[in-house]
């Protein structure tokens, strides 16, 4: 998660990747409501995996944008 975030911030998209591969396992060996072994650990764990696959899909939306290409004016067109 620090990778990726590192990359996020500097604005490169495999950063998106990273973190939504790093968030899935997370949700699917840490936070796993199927492997909890009482009612509150269950839900405490649902809650958990629901977040993580929202902080995957934020990840996938960064990954899956498109950049922007800026043109530059030229400075002397308008004087001439």
């Amino acid at each position: 998660m620090i990778v990726s975030g590192a990359l996020v911030i500097a604005n490169v998209r495999l950063g998106g990747l990273v973190m939504s591969v790093a968030m899935l396992t997370v949700a699917a060996t840490r936070d796993n409501p199927l492997l909890s072994t009482s009612e509150a650990t269950y839900r405490m764990n649902m809650q958990n995996m629901l977040k993580d696959l929202a902080v995957a899909g934020i990840g996938m939306t960064i990954f899956s944008r498109r950049l922007q290409v800026r043109h530059r004016k030229d400075r002397r067109a308008h004087l001439d």
